[in-house]
């Protein structure tokens, strides 16, 4: 017995060191990172907050109470910013410090996954897996965004409720203390996502299911009171609902109607497709220079585009591809003959080989899944599109962790508990391990590439102005860029003088204080300060841009276009570079070079109706009406006022010639 717990312990120790190393690697430039979004405005929100208690004062109820950015006022997660408080305590701006936190909590889940693998089947398929989802690209968010760590923890929090419900279940729903274990992470983890009151409505319904149909009435009596469940729910909206009061007033209700049933229905369906397409190919995700991963368009020119020939990474891409396509084939040719067996024989060898605790823990993953996908599409609307998706990936963390449980569940049952080798087994781990040397490529690079994106600010940092001061010039700078919204150009101008007092080389103060004066037409004064920003960083696209407007604005096109093909120098993706430039191109005849930076508005931004509404009227103007009614149509298709009237116009005209 000790000798099978020695060489138990000796394998998870390898296994261990294996997805910690693995990890290191290919997360090691992420390290470098600094804070972005939402992280970012934090920082500015409580820069002059310094002890614990203060910290979490001003921020457990953060969604209500920050100044900066602001959300949704409904969304209450308390243990969340105390974890957030805690590190900015703790760490200050040693962002190194923050990245590698959420770094060891990232381990920390991909091990209790294996732990639940294990629990469900021991099989080295399960520590593949884990090692897989660990580097998969699709949901690094979760592990390179720095104030995503609380998340992490919720998952680990999640995960071993989980083990615990199956362990629980498997004992006949009779060992309290399992239960009460259980309780107590789902309701720590309640506090950090609202997320995990839905997961107890789905454990709840698993455990009454449970009981009805599995269990005897004498046993049953025995059984822990479900309602227990049901007590961090109700402490929740309590809280929530008497601190909304308290700092935001009276309490609505009302549900947004933003889109019509379909288009959230083929959100879902895209959701979950790309959750199973995106892991092989993971070229098809893009990372933006906020660290932002986006999707391109989610059509099968974009993903073919994605493989060329001559590249080894895309080759391997494409080989993956084929495999899992040739693997998928024999294994839906499996689960047929599985299900056409005789039924005495199937409920033999499920018995032989899981406990109605494994099952359990694998169908109530698949529950997990589809309800968090529900959730982020029902209740956070973002752009809901039939060709393009539009949302934050850090949702896949969770959706695929538990679609890997379920899978594995499933995959368990359908290969049986055979030793020997056999086709399906082998192609597994061939894909797996190939997935794991694709997807860690993919987030090494990407991550190399936000490195370098970055460096420049970082050494800014170490060399001439304190963090804090940064950060504190910033929260100036936005609350100028407030006032600037509520038309209080007066006091925008006196932030943006205390930001520069603070940090006198602040590209971003002079920038926004040039945007000040172009809104008040004082081009001038407005082109005085872009210069000074130009002086402290010259590789900032938005800074050129601005200065091309103000430019445009005194009517000196050629310094203008000169301006804005700097910002695409910069950014290739800057869409009202290329807008602007185009209609100075159209203002001197030069149709064909302005068709072509339209065309390429319409290839960054698709669903902006300004690129086809701008080319259909330079269609015209080069003659070709055919073209130009096309483009008008799709204007008018995306809901752009003006291509109406003008579609019309134009397709009369075009019936008169």
């Amino acid at each position: 017995m000790n000798s099978t717990k020695k060489n138990k312990f000796k394998k998870n120790s390898w296994l261990l060191l294996l997805i910690i190393g693995i990890n290191l690697i290919v997360y090691f430039p992420a390290l470098k990172h600094l804070p972005r979004s939402d992280q970012f405005i934090f920082l500015i929100e409580t820069i002059e907050k310094e002890g614990l208690r203060e910290l979490i004062e001003h921020t457990y109820s953060y969604a209500r109470t920050r100044h900066f950015g602001k959300g949704d006022e409904k969304l209450f997660k308390p243990i969340y910013f105390v974890i957030l408080s805690f590190e900015k305590w703790l760490y200050g701006f040693k962002f190194f410090y923050w990245q590698l936190t959420s770094l060891c909590l990232h381990i920390l889940v991909v091990w209790q996954l294996y732990k639940i693998l294990m629990f469900i089947h021991p099989n080295r398929l399960a520590g593949l897996l884990a090692v897989s989802f660990s580097v998969l690209h699709i949901s690094q968010e979760m592990v390179v965004y720095d104030h995503m760590a609380p998340y992490l923890i919720f998952m680990v929090l999640l995960l071993k409720a989980v083990q615990y419900l199956g362990r629980f279940i498997q004992q006949g729903q009779m060992d309290k203390a399992l239960f009460f274990k259980m309780l107590a992470y789902l309701s720590i983890a309640c506090f950090i996502h609202e997320y995990a009151m839905v997961c107890i409505v789905i454990i709840a319904t698993a455990l009454c299911i449970d009981r009805i149909f599995f269990l005897k009435k004498k046993n049953y009596q025995n059984c822990v009171n479900i309602f227990w469940l049901f007590v961090p729910i109700i402490v929740y909206v309590l809280w929530s609902v008497t601190d909304y009061l308290s700092k935001v007033g009276a309490f609505s209700l009302e549900l947004s109607n933003h889109q019509t049933s379909i288009p959230i229905i083929i959100t879902i369906f895209k959701f979950f497709i790309l959750s199973i397409v995106t892991p092989i190919i993971p070229a098809f995700l893009d990372m933006k220079f906020n660290a932002r991963i986006s999707t391109k368009a989610f059509n099968l020119e974009n993903i073919m585009g994605n493989f060329n020939p001559q590249n080894f990474w895309s080759n391997l891409n494409m080989l993956l591809v084929i495999i899992f396509v040739f693997w998928l084939f024999f294994f839906l040719k499996k689960i047929i003959q599985k299900f056409f067996q005789e039924k005495g024989s199937l409920h033999i060898e499920l018995e032989n080989n899981f406990h109605k605790g494994q099952i359990c823990v694998g169908i109530i993953s698949f529950f997990f899944s589809f309800a968090y996908i529900c959730m982020m599409t029902f209740g956070r609307f973002m752009e809901l599109g039939i060709e393009y998706l539009q949302i934050n990936l850090y949702y896949f963390y969770t959706i695929i962790l538990f679609n890997i449980i379920f899978f594995y569940c499933f995959y368990c049952w359908v290969e049986g508990d055979k030793k020997k080798k056999n086709f399906n087994k082998q192609f597994v781990v061939v894909i797996f391990s190939l997935l794991i040397v694709l997807n860690g490529f993919y987030i090494y690079r990407l991550n190399v590439k936000m490195m370098r994106a970055v460096s420049g600010l970082n050494e800014m940092l170490k060399a001439e102005i304190s963090p804090k001061k940064y950060y504190l010039s910033h929260k100036y700078v936005t609350s100028g860029v407030m006032e600037m919204g509520r038309n209080d150009y007066d006091s925008a101008f006196s932030y943006f003088d205390q930001a520069l007092k603070v940090n006198s080389k602040s590209h971003e103060a002079h920038m926004m204080k040039g945007i000040a004066f172009v809104d008040r037409k004082k081009y001038e004064h407005a082109i005085i300060e872009f210069k000074k920003s130009l002086m402290i960083n010259s590789m900032y696209p938005e800074i050129y841009y601005n200065l091309g407007i103000a430019y445009m604005e005194q009517k000196k096109f050629n310094l203008a276009v000169k301006n804005f093909s700097k910002t695409i120098q910069l950014n290739p993706d800057f869409k009202n570079a290329y807008l602007n430039r185009a209609n100075i191109y159209c203002l001197y005849g030069q149709y064909a070079r302005a068709i072509e930076d339209y065309t390429k508005v319409i290839e960054i931004a698709p669903k902006d109706p300004r690129g086809y509404y701008n080319r259909a009227m330079t269609y015209q103007d080069m003659g070709k009406m055919q073209y130009a009614l096309k483009d008008a149509s799709k204007a008018k298709s995306l809901g752009f006022a003006e291509a109406e009237v003008y579609f019309e116009e134009l397709k009369k005209l075009v019936d008169d010639l």
